[in-house]
């Protein structure tokens, strides 16, 4: 059986992680419907203004996005988490489509770089808050039955916040799946398990109700 929980934590070697200085992907960007609601950040999101959405960059971070296609790009700032659609990197604003013309096919191949300023050092450098500490509870389960991804990203600097945040904005602890894919390691964070999918779906349906996201997904097929 597939273990949803295979990574290994090595404390003394966290500042060693550097994120990735680009990042090539398919980007989409938000529906009306979300302005208003609260991002991740906790910022009021507004489809006229130039932020985005990414899995694993920390919250404020500027990153450069590029449409592959047409060469156009766009800065936007990171405050809030997705995208939720599979092979999916980045959720851009309306007003940042308009600047990469992806508004008529709704999606782009992008490239994604980090950038900063005079008023920041580098973000793509920056290591874990060395302050901070975890208590680590990690048990292998067998992947059976179905889950609700909620969140992936590719760097463990995230994770331990993320799982917390998660915890906290869900009111329950979530699954943690590791692999590699196209040569990336991936965390996904997922919620469950369920024993069948009309039971997830419920409990997705009760998710949207509030404003959350997820994908219903197959846990014997995470690999």
């Amino acid at each position: 059986m597939k273990q949803l929980i295979t990574f290994l934590v090595l404390f003394s070697s966290l500042g060693n992680f550097l994120f990735a200085q680009t990042e090539r992907g398919q980007a989409s960007y938000y529906a009306d419907k979300f302005n208003g609601r609260k991002t991740a950040s906790g910022e009021v999101f507004d489809n006229s203004k130039f932020t985005a959405a990414h899995n694993s960059l920390p919250f404020n971070t500027m990153v450069k996005v590029t449409n592959i296609d047409n060469g156009k790009s766009v800065i936007v700032k990171i405050n809030d988490r997705g995208p939720f659609a599979k092979n999916r990197i980045i959720d851009l604003t309306k007003a940042a489509a308009v600047e990469l013309n992806m508004l008529v096919s709704g999606t782009a191949e992008v490239e994604v770089e980090i950038i900063k300023d005079d008023k920041s050092k580098d973000i793509a450098k920056q290591a874990p808050n060395a302050k901070d500490l975890f208590e680590v509870d990690v048990n292998k389960i067998q992947g059976i039955g179905f889950g609700i991804q909620v969140y992936s990203f590719h760097y463990i600097d995230n994770l331990f916040n993320e799982i917390l945040r998660i915890e906290e904005e869900y009111k329950q602890k979530p699954m943690v799946h590791a692999s590699i894919v196209k040569g990336l390691r991936v965390y996904r964070l997922i919620l469950g398990p369920y024993d069948n999918r009309q039971q997830a779906e419920r409990k997705l349906k009760k998710l949207h109700k509030k404003g959350k996201e997820g994908l219903v997904i197959t846990l014997e097929k995470l690999h």
